[in-house]
């Protein structure tokens, strides 16, 4: 039987220090009694085939590995790269998190370059949204409004954060990769690390074809939630800030057929008709989540709401998030189909493969110390070049050192 409670909501309102606005709310109630599994089940040991052997393997078909399998296969290497869906670009294809947030520096100055730039190069202009370069770091009051409601400026900066076309980026990933010779392995999921003199030294995974092994000389953890250096036994928290919207979870959705240049219109130019809108909706769906701009004006992004107190690292509370999600993209769209200008022709489209949230990060890791994806994949490069790389270095630099 489902619990009763009363969700708690909590509003966090866009400002210049947190730019994702949402409502989060938290409940014990679920929807499926809890599992009734008792005791343990003594898995016998067999031999396995081994699919494959490589130099590099990459777990997780996301930017950071993606970039990663792309830099080492540039090396020279030998790559392999799994993924568990049918497609790279983790969240930001198959999550719909296709705002890039800002590449510029406060003037302008690009500063996020490397693996990130080639994709963008490859991006027909169709398939990309965003400020004009002429613009990047502009101050000018009318410029930041219009591009700030686009998210494309914050404190008053107009800043290079564009959104993708998300079809375009899995082709762009793929295509990038298959150039550099990277093998890849769709569908499979990593199970078990393969551990041999405190080393990671490959995986057993698991697919339609059963479970499998593939040994490496050098394993990459880019699970976005350290699944094979944490089942390695290296040490981790859970990184968990209860009411922020980034340690929230929820499955992203988008609506076609809308006209997101009136929508703004409607919130910049008309806001107490805005809140009383917002207020009907938490009145009539229990909590409310207002649209972002995507790589097109007649498509809108949804990011929420977000729900706190679930935990991805358990098959009850992801299944929970789904379901509940299901629930709250249709009420959505019909509620602003019914009451928001600029929705009147709103359909739903389909929806992200998989959720949003983070929960697992590797411990001891100081969080203003910046992302060095480019230096690992130089210091890759090297002891690469120089036959020096020992095996599972680079998985063991990943618990340091998050990619």
């Amino acid at each position: 039987m489902a619990e009763e409670e009363t969700p708690k909501i909590q509003q966090v309102r866009q400002s210049e220090d947190r730019f994702l606005a949402s409502d989060v709310f938290e409940t014990n109630r679920r929807q499926l009694p809890r599992a009734n599994g008792t005791g343990t089940y003594l898995e016998p040991a067999r031999e396995i085939p081994v699919y494959h052997n490589c130099d590099v393997l990459v777990v997780g078909g996301g930017p950071s590995g993606t970039a990663a399998a792309w830099a080492a296969a540039q090396a020279g290497a030998d790559v392999v790269l799994m993924e568990r869906y049918n497609h790279l670009g983790g969240l930001s294809t198959g999550g719909l998190v296709i705002w890039i947030d800002r590449m510029t520096d406060w003037t302008g100055r690009q500063v996020i370059q490397g693996f990130a730039v080639d994709v963008l190069d490859r991006m027909p202009a169709e398939g990309l949204a965003g400020p004009p370069r002429a613009d990047w770091g502009s101050k000018d009051p009318k410029k930041a409004s219009y591009w700030g409601q686009r998210t494309a400026a914050s404190h008053g900066i107009v800043n290079w954060s564009p959104t993708l076309d998300p079809e375009r980026l899995k082709l762009i990933s793929q295509e990038m990769l298959l150039e550099k010779g990277v093998r890849l392995v769709f569908h499979s999921w990593a199970a078990v690390p393969i551990v041999a003199d405190g080393a990671v030294k490959g995986v057993v995974f698991e697919s339609k074809a059963g479970r499998q092994a593939i040994h490496a000389k050098v394993v990459v953890d880019t699970t976005g939630d350290g699944d094979v250096f944490a089942r390695a036994g290296a040490e981790f928290d859970t990184d968990i800030e209860e009411g922020d919207v980034h340690h929230s979870a929820n499955t992203a959705f988008v609506l076609g057929g809308v006209d997101m240049d009136r929508w703004l219109a409607f919130r910049a130019n008309e806001p107490e008709q805005y809140a009383q809108f917002a207020a009907l909706g938490r009145e009539r769906l229990g909590f409310f989540q207002p649209p972002y701009v995507s790589w097109r004006n007649d498509i809108a992004l949804f990011l929420g709401p977000r729900q706190s107190g679930l935990s991805a690292l358990d098959v009850d509370d992801m299944t929970e998030l789904e379901i509940r999600s299901h629930r709250f993209m249709q009420t959505h769209c019909d509620f602003f189909l019914a009451h928001a200008p600029g929705f009147e022709r709103a359909y739903s489209r389909p929806r992200a493969a998989q959720p949003v949230g983070r929960w697992r990060g590797a411990a001891g890791r100081d969080r203003r110390e910046p992302v060095r994806l480019a230096q690992i994949s130089r210091d890759l490069g090297a002891l690469w070049r120089a036959g020096a790389a020992p095996a599972g270095w680079l998985a063991r630099r990943r618990a340091s050192h998050q990619l």
